[in-house]
């Protein structure tokens, strides 16, 4: 039976009854109870405040720095004595930063543009010119922009068992409708990216996004395997190193794959099926081109001896690649004697 105090709610974050003047999430206690730091019967307010930079709430009154950004503590100044600045002008001005980052080839971060765009304007926060991030447009998109990338690049990398950064920059695109790439975003490239930094481990060196797929590691695998003639213990450390050297990387972190410890199962699991699949559609695709190939040559052979004409003269009409796939999937040689092979596919 779960306690009177407390429970745990969505998510499994624990929930604790506050009472009057506490705080229901942080463990307000019954009663009259207390505010976080200073400020008393506050509750959550008392003695919290705002940073002026990133304007993240709820810093311990105790704390001299932001908990989110590292800014130090100051103290805010009162709005009857800031003239209030024009949101369109500052907006400008964010506009035109970003885009210089973007030609840098630099990823693009609200705060680090922040600093800038006052910095452009001669103050140190944006609160001295009146104004709050949410009045700006460029820098509200960028926060809306910035959030929800790296809600995506998370769960798009988590949610795998093998992830590769060509197929989360595809993934990208397709969501957001861009033409060609993550670059229509102006965040910078996507390599710059921190979270595909701590996700991916991409080798500093690399300039462009390595063309590796999902597709393309487990036939890698697949094959990785049948050369080693190794179908049970697979190490996943001695295949990376093999895939970076069959595509000329020049180590694993060149391919900017994020793989799970748990995924080699998986992975050999369908690189299997790829493999017979694979293989499977190739030899159904051999099978219906001999058969045209077969039909082409009988149907010209026919046509040929109707006419008076022999079967070596037949073959300068045909083209080369259907005589050559025709007899390669009969098994003759290239060099066999043409009458030979015509009398056979006659036949």
């Amino acid at each position: 039976m779960p306690s009177p105090r407390g429970g745990r709610g969505a998510g499994g974050f624990r929930v604790v009854a506050g009472g009057k003047g506490g705080d229901a999430v942080n463990g307000g206690r019954g009663g009259r109870g207390r505010g976080r730091g200073k400020g008393g019967k506050g509750g959550a307010t008392g003695g919290d405040w705002t940073c002026r930079r990133c304007e993240t709430s709820g810093n311990f009154a105790s704390r001299r720095e932001c908990h989110r950004c590292g800014a130090p503590r100051g103290a805010t100044p009162s709005k009857s004595a800031v003239a209030r600045a024009d949101p369109k002008v500052v907006s400008k001005h964010a506009k035109t930063l970003r885009k210089r980052l973007c030609e840098k080839g630099e990823a693009v971060r609200l705060l680090e543009l922040l600093d800038q765009t006052c910095l452009a304007l001669g103050v140190r926060y944006l609160d001295e010119l009146g104004l709050r991030i949410q009045d700006v447009d460029e820098l509200r998109a960028l926060r809306h922009l910035e959030g929800l990338v790296e809600l995506q690049i998370s769960a798009f990398v988590e949610s795998r068992f093998v992830a590769t950064l060509f197929d989360l920059e595809a993934e990208l695109v397709s969501v957001h409708g861009l033409r060609e790439s993550f670059d229509e975003l102006r965040l910078g490239p996507l390599l710059q990216q921190p979270l595909v930094g701590s996700k991916f481990l991409p080798d500093p060196a690399l300039r462009t996004i390595p063309q590796l797929s999902l597709g393309d590691v487990l036939k890698g695998l697949h094959r990785y395997r049948t050369e080693t003639k190794n179908f049970k213990n697979v190490e996943l450390v001695a295949f990376l190193n093999w895939l970076a050297a069959k595509r000329g990387a020049s180590s694993p972190r060149s391919l900017c794959v994020a793989v799970n410890k748990y995924a080699i199962g998986s992975m050999i699991k369908f690189s299997g099926k790829a493999g017979r699949d694979a293989k499977a559609a190739r030899e159904k695709a051999m099978r219906e081109l001999v058969n045209e190939s077969k039909a082409e040559y009988k149907a010209e052979l026919k046509t040929q001896e109707a006419a008076g004409k022999g079967a070596v003269r037949t073959a300068a009409v045909l083209s080369t690649a259907a005589r050559d796939l025709a007899a390669d999937a009969a098994g003759w040689a290239a060099t066999d004697r043409f009458d030979v092979v015509a009398a056979n596919l006659a036949g």
